[in-house]
């Protein structure tokens, strides 16, 4: 059996917590990490959209607004929130399941697919 070596995107994600449900009172953090060196796109310009597995990184079905939020003095690390204790989350049954994190480093520039480092998708459990 043979390997297949791909490239890394350079870019990571990561959540606070270990289980997002339907309901969150609590803070959750989607925190996206670059490796040093690997692009020079300052990080007040990324986004990113959280979409259904099998809807690709496309405008139309992210799945709900993440705020930007501050904090990291690093040039490589950008934090968003998904819930606050202020603003609950509150979604419906149909949308628990799998989702991937998408990234875009510019306006001008595209959504790209990143993975976690445990995982390609962020899971929302009923």
């Amino acid at each position: 059996a043979g390997t297949i070596t791909v490239q890394s995107s350079g870019f990571a994600w990561q959540t606070n917590v270990p289980v997002i449900s339907r309901f969150m009172s609590e803070t959750v953090e989607l925190t996206v990490v670059r490796e040093p060196f690997t692009s020079y796109s300052h990080k007040d310009s990324w986004e990113v959209r959280v979409n259904p597995v099998n809807s690709g990184c496309g405008p139309t079905s992210a799945l709900t607004t993440w705020t930007a939020g501050g904090g990291s003095v690093s040039p490589d690390v950008k934090t968003w929130y998904l819930a606050t204790r202020a603003q609950p989350l509150h979604l419906n049954v149909s949308d628990a399941g799998q989702y991937i994190v998408c990234l875009r480093e510019t306006a001008a520039g595209s959504f790209q697919q990143i993975a976690s480092v445990a995982s390609l998708y962020l899971d929302i459990a009923r």
